[in-house]
């Protein structure tokens, strides 16, 4: 939310949350400011910032550490960024059934 704040056009922003395929899939999209093609292979990466980023304060960690987060659950995540549209982070957790629920709760309280 803060990096959609902080990038952002600041007209516009949104989080949606839908089910697909056994998943939760949540995106925050922001309207205006794109991001570079080139800028998107490394935009999860420590201490790098976009060509966006030159003016405002930062140290390039916060995406690295919401990757690191995501992948100790085994979240699927990425960003999209389209021409004066802005650009959409997204992320999708799995959905744990019944027995996969308690199991992981009993496993947490061991």
């Amino acid at each position: 939310m803060e990096n959609a704040i902080k990038y952002g056009d600041g007209k516009e922003i949104s989080i949606s949350f839908s089910e697909e395929e056994g998943c939760i899939l949540i995106a925050v999209k922001n309207s205006g400011c794109t991001l570079p093609d080139t800028d998107l292979p490394h935009i999860f990466e420590s201490f790098w910032r976009g060509a966006n980023a030159e003016n405002l304060k930062g140290s390039g960690l916060g995406l690295c550490i919401v990757k690191n987060i995501l992948q100790q659950h085994q979240a699927e995540y990425g960003v999209e960024s389209k021409q004066n549209q802005g650009s959409t982070f997204w992320f999708a957790l799995e959905v744990l059934d019944q027995q996969q629920t308690e199991k992981f709760v009993k496993k947490q309280n061991q």
